[in-house]
């Protein structure tokens, strides 16, 4: 069985190349995909996805609120940050919000795999340590 994911990407032709990337390397299924804030929650909670990929920033405004109401809705909720550069601030925020990982876009992927799959295994992953 594939792991299922939602995609929230403020940019939506990199959002569903990168989408499509992820199917293909990481043997993830895409279920949905948004690009507004407002979008973000009621298709998580319609679709239930094993993972929510968010774009650290939405509709020009973060997406942490967005990362801790589904949070604070679903306990067992999966989510990964996303932002095109390393941010120190972001990397905190995303862990006291109780994110599971941060990657970049631009990241190897092979990073980007072995991070869904440490994510669905229950692990949390940040890996700070290949930015800095």
């Amino acid at each position: 069985m594939s792991v299922t994911i939602l995609s929230a990407m403020r940019h939506e032709v990199f959002g569903k190349t990168f989408a499509r990337f992820i199917e293909t390397k990481a043997r993830a299924k895409i279920v949905g995909f948004c690009s507004t804030p407002a979008e973000v929650e009621p298709l998580y909670n319609l679709l239930k996805p094993d993972i929510l990929l968010i774009d650290a920033k939405l509709g020009g405004i973060y997406s942490f609120d967005i990362m801790r109401a589904i949070i604070s809705n679903d306990k067992t909720a999966r989510i990964i940050g996303i932002t095109a550069y390393f941010q120190e601030d972001t990397l905190q925020t995303l862990r006291q919000i109780g994110a599971k990982g941060y990657l970049l876009r631009n990241d190897d992927m092979k990073i980007m795999e072995k991070m869904i799959h440490e994510v669905m295994e229950g692990r949390t992953l940040f890996a700070e340590s290949l930015y800095c």
